[in-house]
């Protein structure tokens, strides 16, 4: 193995190292704890001999000429860091509170800005704390300190990071700079208006589980900075996962082994794995990691991949262990690991790299020319405080091969908990919820425990805290409050952190997994909050997002055609209690359901712009990466390149996807009222809308493919009412459409002459026979009139 060599402190600690190992050799350099077990060489660019000087980590970066690059040098400790900047023209980029900015290797929130836009506003992330109106500097002051609120250069702000332990001060700075003045540019659409998920409901709210109670509020270790440069989608990532051809057998025959009795192996062969990271200035950091375990990952990705004659002939997902001990007799046999010293055993058994124990690498199996729809996801999740875990692409090589770029994760864990939750929340139940003969339904307590894999036990609530302490009560609780058959908006709310599942189901409907808890009852976690005893939801493996259909299709047209009041799902009626009862027709929070799917939707990253954003972003750090160097079997039929459009390949492009989704969704949200909150039925009569205030109706019918057409837009009547006279010679079905707001008005039709259908795309529509009609709509009511003329 080649040498890794570094500063002093690590040439030091290689010493150490050597003589508690008793290693004579010099060509193999052993674990070094760091914080996290790892060794780091930062590229000093010398090809022929890397690392013989020591390399300055942060130096000046280069000022590119086209952009403005601006810091934030977060001395105030806010929790997040979000960047807003627009022009004197009147020109903006994207909604409050904008691009949120992730710490970089040198503690500092960077910033690149396009040199048409002159003003910024640095926040937290629409938490209540911002800079003022600040101008974007020209000269070599680029470092914006949010504490004593002054631009410094960027070697005043290392001089201030390196001088002092605690960089944050104590003083708030969401003083008179706070959102909501006269000056901030973002107006009405300013943080604290009724239309922002910012404001009293926003779910990054002290009571919200996807909060950021968390890095923000304790010191920044090296290991989370070291998470951050990890996750950053502007940096450049690649794993060499360095392991033998004897090794790949070894998880050949154990996935033989264990596929023979429907199980997955839980063994894990050695590897060593090498990372490396590069920022957008060039400066990369190099990390080993020797002795990893590596073990083959996924439900229906496992496959036989390695042959003696072919080597490895097929892609298969990986989960990586930075603890494994390889000790275990029964797993090793003769191989197995002997630790003279029970010390290192106990450090290889905490062994951490960038805060994590493992990690899982996946090949793009499903085919998303984009690289990034799950990752997108998974961030839109966390835009609305739900608790996700992060993923970013990577360069991939197996052994001697390349093997394409990757998506890889950050594991749901107690670690994850502890990263993202208030301390008094952790302790509690984590499960992972899956299939076994049938998937998460809530509706009974037949298969919860601790997976067993060589005795071949799975379970549907497979428990992964408190393994051998925990009584499952809070399970049994929950389960039991939600079929009680007396089930309240109340009752509900005290077993269910709600705010936080009304975001989970929002979120999950843009998203449009068919293989997730609503769908089909399995990948995701749930949580119970030690601190409140209340259920929160954590997705997990939605691989088949924003239009990803290669290989299973299961509504058709990507799931686009799908009210997300449904009450169906792929597996026939919705069983699952946790949506049939609250955010299916007829739940009770429809009205709450429905203002939080109008906040998603108003998400600027549910744009084209801000999607081909990301997806340039991701294309041009890795495009040159996407095809493997051999051919693998499996893969023979994927196109492993960079395409915004999916062309060819099964899967619908993001724009399309959105197209689609959001014409259903807007022909089915005006559809939902008031209902009477405890009711758990559809009626309308305890309906009372509030007056709609500004309307543009038309009749939108199968006579005009459910379109605007100017012949059908209803007259204004002077008096809050609209009308139509329409005419048909054969039956006719129809809504009123109002173009101004998009919603959509059916169920509330008076009249003898007219019945209401309950298609099965889940439209509702008033059906008429062939004749004369006047139709009448008012906005004081929102019902519609209808009369049969002679």
């Amino acid at each position: 193995m080649k040498k890794i060599v570094s500063m002093l402190l690590i040439v030091v600690l290689m010493l150490l190292s050597f003589a508690s190992c008793d290693n004579d050799s010099t060509d193999n350099v052993p674990d070094i704890n760091d914080g996290g077990g790892n060794t780091v060489k930062p590229d000093d660019g010398n090809d022929g001999d890397n690392g013989e000087k020591p390399v300055d980590p942060t130096p000046t970066p280069t000022p590119d000429p086209t952009v403005y690059t601006v810091y934030l040098l977060n001395r105030a400790e806010w929790n997040e860091v979000s960047v807003y900047y627009w022009n004197s023209e009147g020109d903006i980029e994207g909604g409050w509170p904008g691009m949120e900015l992730l710490q970089g290797r040198d503690g500092l929130y960077k910033a690149v800005i396009d040199k048409s836009y002159t003003q910024v506003i640095f926040n937290n992330n629409n938490n209540g704390q911002q800079t003022a109106d600040l101008n974007i500097p020209t000269d070599d002051t680029v470092v914006y300190d949010n504490l004593d609120k002054l631009w410094l250069t960027y070697a005043e702000a290392m001089e201030i990071l390196s001088g002092t332990d605690n960089p944050g001060g104590t003083d708030n700075p969401g003083g008179t700079d706070n959102p909501g003045g006269t000056d901030n540019p973002g107006g009405t659409d300013n943080p604290g208006g009724t239309d922002n998920p910012g404001g009293t409901d926003n779910p990054g709210g002290t009571d919200n589980p996807g909060g950021t109670d968390n890095p923000g509020d304790q010191d920044i270790t090296d290991e989370l900075k070291l998470f951050y440069d990890l996750f950053d989608p502007q940096n450049h990532i690649s794993f060499k996962l360095d392991i033998s051809d004897s090794e790949l057998k070894k998880i050949q025959k154990d996935y033989e082994k264990y596929s023979s009795f429907g199980s997955k192996s839980p063994i894990y062969r050695m590897a060593d794995l090498y990372v490396s990271i590069t920022t957008p200035e060039g400066i990369t950091a190099e990390y080993v990691i020797e002795q990893v375990g590596v073990r083959m990952k996924g439900n229906t990705s496992r496959t036989n991949f390695y042959s003696d004659n072919d080597g490895m002939y097929n892609l298969i997902h990986f989960k990586i262990s930075f603890q494994e001990t390889f000790d275990e007799v029964e797993y090793y046999g003769n191989d197995a690991l002997v630790w003279a010293d029970s010390a290192l055993r106990k450090e290889r058994k905490n062994r951490t790299f960038a805060t994590l124990e493992k990690i899982d690498i996946r090949w793009n199996k499903n085919d998303d020319t984009t690289y990034i729809k799950e990752i997108y996801a998974y961030d839109l999740y966390r835009e609305f405080g739900v608790l996700a875990p992060h993923t970013n692409l990577a360069s991939v090589d197996i052994g001697k091969d390349h093997a394409g770029v990757w998506v890889f994760y950050e594991p749901v864990d107690k670690i994850f908990l502890e990263k993202n939750l208030p301390a008094e929340a952790i302790g509690g139940d984590l499960y992972k919820l899956g299939w076994t003969s049938e998937g998460a339904t809530f509706t009974s307590f037949s298969s919860y425990g601790v997976e067993d894999e060589d005795a071949g036990k799975f379970y549907v609530y497979d428990l992964k805290t408190n393994k051998k302490t925990s009584t499952h009560e809070s399970l049994k609780n929950i389960i039991s409050v939600l079929n009680s058959g007396s089930l309240t908006k109340e009752r509900f709310a005290s077993v269910v952190d709600a705010e936080n599942f009304m975001y989970f189901c929002a979120v999950s409907y843009f998203v449009g997994s068919p293989d997730d808890l609503r769908n089909n009852y399995n990948n995701c976690y749930i949580y119970f909050r030690a601190d409140t005893g209340k259920m929160i939801v954590i997705p997990y493996d939605i691989d088949r997002g924003f239009g990803v259909t290669r290989d299973w299709d299961p509504y058709g047209n990507a799931g686009t055609r799908v009210s997300p009041y449904q009450k169906t799902n792929v597996c026939g009626d919705q069983r699952n209690p946790l949506f049939k009862n609250t955010v299916c027709e007829g739940g009770m929070f429809i009205s709450e359901f429905t203002e939080v799917l109008k906040q998603v939707d108003a998400s600027e990253m549910l744009t084209d712009a801000a999607f081909k954003a990301r997806f340039d972003l991701a294309k041009s750090l890795y495009s040159s990466e996407a095809r493997t160097s051999k051919t693998y079997h499996n893969a023979g039929g994927h196109q492993l390149k960079f395409d915004l459009n999916c062309s060819g390949n099964g899967n619908w492009s993001f724009s399309d996807y959105m197209k689609e989704l959001r014409e259903t969704l807007y022909k089915h949200i005006g559809n939902q009222g008031n209902n009477n909150p405890d009711s758990g039925s559809g009626d309308n009569e305890n309906q009372n809308p509030d007056p709609i205030t500004d309307c543009d109706p038309f009749i939108r019918g199968d006579f005009n493919n459910w379109s605007n057409d100017n012949n059908y837009r209803m007259i204004d009547n002077g008096d809050g009412t609209y009308s139509i006279t329409l005419t048909f010679k054969d039956d006719f079905r129809f809504k009123v459409y109002n173009d101004r707001t998009g919603a959509w008005y059916g169920t509330e039709a008076i009249s003898e002459e007219c019945t209401v259908e309950y298609e099965s795309d889940k439209r509702t529509n008033i059906n008429l026979a062939a004749g004369t009609y006047l139709v009448v709509f008012d906005t004081e009511t929102s019902k519609i009139s209808i009369e049969k003329q002679s």
